[in-house]
């Protein structure tokens, strides 16, 4: 059987990045990935089980981005909605980018469509079984759009790694 496997032709995905040293790296990068992956999804978890708003005992209105933005003219509570909201993008760039980088085959549309039915499932699991969570579909909305900033961000990195490694 070995040798039938070794006869077969090697075929590599045309978004892979190839250059020097790619096959020793590979599996230090995907192991680096799926530690990332690991941290990320358990703090994720943790954030999205928590059992009364996470933000409860914070005023986000004291720190920076939001004294930034009341001195900017805002009211009180359209810059903790800004706040909230860009905390929830932030969220999920990591998730968009873990994606993409976890398989050549993600598509920045898969990456996508994932974070926004994880999105989804996070929202109803806090709706039903947490009495002190709100659900939102503002914040589905948040988190897919962190979804897709993480997922562009990797697509215009491989691009510009495609690149670099064309001009060396």
């Amino acid at each position: 059987m070995g040798s039938i496997l070794s006869e077969l032709p090697v075929t590599r995905h045309p978004n892979a990045y190839f250059g020097r040293g790619y096959d020793s790296t590979v599996t230090r990068r995907s192991r680096l990935v799926l530690l990332a992956a690991a941290i990320y999804g358990l703090t994720l978890a943790l954030i999205a089980a928590w059992p009364s708003h996470v933000d409860e005992n914070i005023n986000s209105l004291d720190s920076p981005p939001g004294t930034w933005l009341i001195e900017l003219g805002l009211p009180p509570n359209r810059a903790y909605e800004l706040v909230e909201a860009s905390a929830n993008v932030i969220l999920f760039i990591p998730f968009g980018a873990l994606l993409m980088l976890g398989s050549l085959r993600m598509t920045w549309l898969r990456a996508t469509a994932v974070a926004l039915v994880v999105s989804i499932g996070i929202e109803l699991f806090q709706g039903v079984a947490l009495p002190g969570r709100t659900a939102s579909l503002r914040d589905v909305l948040n988190n897919t759009l962190g979804g897709i900033i993480g997922a562009l961000g990797v697509v215009v990195w491989r691009r510009y790694a495609r690149r670099r490694a064309r001009r060396a």
